[in-house]
């Protein structure tokens, strides 16, 4: 298995070698591609460009067949892991330069343990004959967490890094989608298999997914003081535009992970519910109108059919036979559970990773739900993150997100516990601003709620 998906890249790289008019592509945007990753202002843009092809892989039937997208898309689809494992290498050398802009940013306590359940993943079939894709999901998951842990704490240099931060990731989530809608036009059955909208991804599941774990980013966007009023609502729009794709979907566990962000970031909050949660509604049903070919994947919302039972009893026999190390006859393949998963093909050891894990995840957790502060806007900020590490345990029990490596659901996590991390220990502790002042003193300041300047960002 490991060693056909292994041959199967070297052969797309030998292709896109014969490819003339490729290569002058790559040619030109390789330099443009690498000013853009080492520039202050621009490297966003980069960020943007990586959430966007992360995800995009051939989508195939119930047959078992691909039935290609359009031009130039069916180019893009069938090279998307090859480009997003580009950009993850050019995105390495911008992340060592910026390493030194932030010399107090650290790693998030909860990434180390996701580090040691994923090393201990792959460490365990090294002696084994899956070698090869042991070596290559932990080399891989080793070079994203160097730029997503290691080095993004340090990227983020001021409230308005942050701003841009979510901005990139939920545009290439937008950008997905609107070349997904492209294609569905163009298209149908290139992106619909089933009935259910699976866009320029592999399946529907994993873009509902998606969509679940950017919408604490979008909400957050659209309530934060910080952006103009127009933006925010910008911003609202496109929250209820992906909700109605995530329904679309038919995933009950994006739209279950969904909820549980809403929740979060509503919660106690009846005020903060009105504001964004009636004109949320409105532009969902406004939206339903014209995208009335949703209605297909809410019938799968509806169904109570457990698809899941029969393949978590089944790795949990297998995990049965070998409770010590885990049972290699596995192969490496994940089950519908992050933890059943890593404690089937890993056993004792795997256990304890993920006890680390969950340990690390709860303090991260309390602190931020302990948290006080009058600041609307750090509020809004510790909310986000508390949202969206909310919905990923809560997707984690369904999908074993918490063992992959290059996927857009790894860069979410890392992204909302990097947030966390930025809350409890920058922001939360420096309430009158040095912070982000003290690196960016031109800002322009206007006359906030609580007698403090509130900067704004949405220009």
């Amino acid at each position: 298995m490991g060693s056909q998906k292994f041959d199967l890249l070297v052969s797309r790289l030998m292709d896109l070698a014969q490819q003339p008019e490729l290569l002058l592509l790559i040619a030109i945007a390789v330099p443009l591609i690498l000013y853009c990753s080492v520039s202050p202002k621009y490297r966003w843009w980069v960020i943007a460009l990586w959430v966007f092809f992360l995800p995009i892989t051939p989508v195939f039937d119930w047959k078992g067949v691909w039935v290609a997208p359009p031009f130039p898309f069916n180019k893009i689809v069938f090279h998307g892991r090859q480009i997003s494992l580009f950009l993850l290498i050019i995105l390495i050398p911008a992340a060592f330069k910026f390493r030194g802009q932030n010399r107090d940013a650290k790693v998030p306590p909860a990434l180390f343990g996701l580090l040691i359940m994923n090393m201990v993943y792959c460490i365990r079939y090294l002696p084994t004959d899956h070698l090869e894709i042991a070596l290559t999901r932990l080399f891989s998951f080793l070079a994203v967490f160097y730029v997503l842990a290691l080095s993004f704490p340090h990227w983020v240099s001021d409230r308005r890094d942050i701003y841009r931060y979510l901005k990139a990731s939920a545009t290439g989530l937008l950008l997905l989608i609107f070349a997904s809608l492209i294609c569905y036009v163009m298209r149908p059955s290139s992106v619909t298999p089933g009935g259910r909208f699976s866009g320029l991804t592999s399946n529907a599941n994993y873009l509902g997914a998606i969509c679940g774990y950017a919408m604490p980013a979008l909400l957050g966007l659209s309530l934060s003081p910080a952006l103009k009023i127009k933006n925010r609502y910008f911003w609202l729009l496109a929250a209820a535009f992906v909700l109605l794709i995530l329904v679309w979907t038919g995933s009950r566990t994006s739209l279950g992970m969904c909820g549980i962000g809403i929740i979060v970031i509503f919660r106690a909050k009846l005020g903060r519910f009105l504001i964004a949660g009636i004109p949320l509604a409105l532009f969902v049903w406004l939206l339903s109108y014209f995208f009335q070919d949703a209605q297909s994947g809410a019938e799968h919302l509806t169904s109570l059919k457990n698809t899941r039972i029969e393949a978590w009893t089944y790795y949990y026999q297998m995990w049965q036979k070998d409770l010590i190390f885990g049972n290699a006859d596995l192969g490496m393949k994940v089950v519908e559970n992050s933890y059943l998963a890593l404690a089937s093909n890993a056993g004792i050891a795997g256990c304890a990773a993920i006890l680390v894990f969950l340990f690390l995840t709860a303090k991260t957790c309390l602190q931020l739900v302990r948290l006080r502060t009058n600041d609307r806007e750090v509020e809004i900020l510790r909310d986000i993150a508390l949202a969206g590490i909310a919905a990923a345990l809560g997707n984690s029990v369904f999908e074993a997100t918490l063992l992959s490596s290059l996927s857009t659901n790894m860069f979410w996590i890392f992204l909302y516990f990097t947030l966390a991390d930025i809350v409890i220990n920058r922001i939360a502790y420096d309430p009158y601003g040095n912070w982000y002042l003290a690196s960016q003193p031109p800002y322009q300041m206007l006359p906030g709620q609580y007698g403090l300047g509130v900067p704004r960002y949405g220009s």
